[in-house]
Parts: structure tokens; sequence; C-alpha cells
């Protein structure tokens, strides 16, 4: 989704308004990815950390097993 994408590439504000405009924070690719896992992967901890406070669930891991915690 744009907020995987936007959570992957660092651009916290972009994210930051699409959390506003009412996107899941725990939305799926087809990987099973959600956008805390593509932030905490590309080390984009200031995201992590925004996506936790907005409700994003820590515990949910992509089709490979691999979770934000992993990273």
């Amino acid at each position: 989704t744009l907020l995987h994408c936007a959570a992957r590439s660092g651009y916290l504000e972009v994210v930051k308004g699409l959390v506003n405009l009412g996107m899941d924070v725990n939305a799926i690719n087809r990987l099973g990815e959600t956008p805390l896992l593509a932030a905490s992967r590309a080390g984009h901890y200031e995201i992590s950390r925004f996506l936790m406070e907005a409700g994003a669930r820590a515990d949910k891991t992509s089709i490979f097993g691999e979770g934000p915690i992993h990273f």
C-alpha cells in the first residue's frame, strides 16, 4: 500500500498524513508485511514508534515469520 511505501522510504510526515486520513496501520501486503515491519526493516525507528502509537501491532509477522522485533 501507499502506507507501506512511505514507511519503508522514511517519509514520516507522509505516514502521519496517511494515518490521519484513516489508512489501516495494520494493513498487510502480498508478503504479509505491515507498514510497521516495513519501517523497522528499513531502520526508520521514528516511523515505527509513530505507527505503534497509532495502534500498529508488533506481533504481526510476514509470510516468512519475520516481525518488527527481528530488526
